[in-house]
């Protein structure tokens, strides 16, 4: 009798832990219960087959869920989905998602079911690179009723696509100094001049006799070049092909990104001298011509009419 209490008790206990499998499995949201970050529509009839979607990522939050719905006529039945990526314009490469199999040339495909081969939404979750160099992620969707698809030479097996979405990351200019000053070139303060790489003072001296000046090296502005003025402060000089637009009125210093201060300067016309500082103004600069972005707000303007070398201009700046 107490054996089999002990069966019985045994048989129970495995029958909860069954019971509680099932119901954790059945409660575990599926991909396609994701959310949408991004969705793209590849309609057949109306001549979005290689129509593209954006979407902006930071490189920061992990992943996102992209979602692509093909739609065909009655007469053209998909039957698979292959999805291919770039990177930053590289040679695109067959990714896997979750229920994908490969085919026999180890390329990752999506097996679309009888019932959705003319109307099909696919929702899967994506990596989003920590990279802080990385610009663009690209997934390209081809779909097709061929059971070996080659991307490079698709032919008559592509029946739609591709279609695309892009990443586009975008990160913050989480670099910053407040309490920045640049001083007159005639002032025998430091600094004069500055470098927006490594946010700091750079020397900029006037010689006493000649007037010519000597800017340190690494700077990116200084307050004069050439010979100096002595009774002007009016501005700085780009140094080392380092050119700025003058920011909208518009733009969010506080949450500014690359993405973000690329297109303020894009909007503007660039240049290497800068005049008519004011308090609150904020300048893009285009750091060396290469493509990186810093931020100047300037937050006072020392204008002493009886002492104009010892004039300054005090800034945050941000990259």
């Amino acid at each position: 009798m107490k054996k089999l209490s002990y069966y019985l008790s045994v048989a129970l206990l495995a029958t909860t832990v069954v019971l509680s499998s099932c119901k954790k499995s059945d409660d575990d949201p599926t991909p396609d219960n994701l959310t949408a970050d991004v969705s793209l529509t590849m309609n057949q009839t109306n001549g979005t087959g290689s129509h593209n979607e954006n979407l902006t990522v930071k490189n920061t939050q992990g992943s996102a869920v992209i979602e692509v719905t093909a739609i065909t006529t009655t007469s053209v039945d998909m039957k698979r989905l292959y999805i291919y990526k770039s990177q930053d314009g590289e040679t695109r490469t067959s990714i896997g998602l979750d229920g994908f199999k490969q085919d026999g040339n180890d390329n990752y495909y999506y097996e679309i079911p009888n019932d959705s081969k003319n109307n099909f939404t696919l929702k899967r979750s994506v990596n989003v690179s920590s990279n802080t160099t990385r610009e663009t992620d690209v997934y390209y969707f081809y779909f097709t009723d061929a059971s070996d698809f080659n991307v490079l030479s698709p032919g008559g097996d592509l029946l739609l696509g591709p279609g695309s979405i892009t990443l586009i990351y975008d990160v913050d200019l989480s670099t910053s100094k407040t309490a920045q000053k640049l001083y007159n070139i005639c002032s025998s303060s430091f600094p004069s001049a500055y470098n927006l790489q490594t946010l700091a003072g750079v020397s900029a001296t006037a010689d006493g006799t000649t007037g010519f000046i000597t800017v340190g090296d690494g700077a990116d502005f200084a307050q004069q070049t050439g010979i100096a003025n002595c009774g002007t402060f009016n501005g700085w000089v780009g140094q080392n092909s380092t050119t700025f637009v003058k920011a909208g009125s518009g733009f969010d210093y506080s949450n500014a990104t690359r993405n973000s201060a690329e297109a303020e300067f894009e909007e503007g016309t660039a240049s290497g001298t800068v005049t008519g500082v004011a308090q609150g103004d904020i300048y893009i600069a285009n750091v060396r011509g290469a493509g990186n972005y810093a931020v100047i707000r300037i937050t006072a303007v020392n204008n002493t009419p009886s002492d104009n070398n010892n004039d300054s201009y005090e800034f945050e700046v941000k990259k």
